[in-house]
């Protein structure tokens, strides 16, 4: 089986200048926990709902400094 089996292909993302406020409103209206952060067309990192409420941030920060390294795959990797 292949990645390309269980991904989904409408994925909901942010850019590193986005601001924690949008990323948690997004979060809020989709029911998600977490949200991949792009920058030209590639994904540098996951952002994360515990990290928001965990911390005391201002809605204007910028996402930038909260991005979290994920492993990445590609759509023909296996899943095993």
């Amino acid at each position: 089986m292949k990645v390309s089996d269980i991904m989904i292909s409408n994925v909901l993302s942010l850019s590193i200048d986005d601001t924690v406020a949008k990323a948690f409103s997004l979060m809020i209206d989709n029911s998600i926990n977490q949200i991949p952060i792009v920058e030209d067309g590639k994904c540098v990192g996951m952002i994360f709902a515990k990290q928001f409420l965990a911390a005391n941030l201002q809605p204007s920060s910028k996402l930038k400094s909260f991005i979290v390294k994920t492993p990445t795959l590609r759509p023909e990797d296996s899943i095993e």
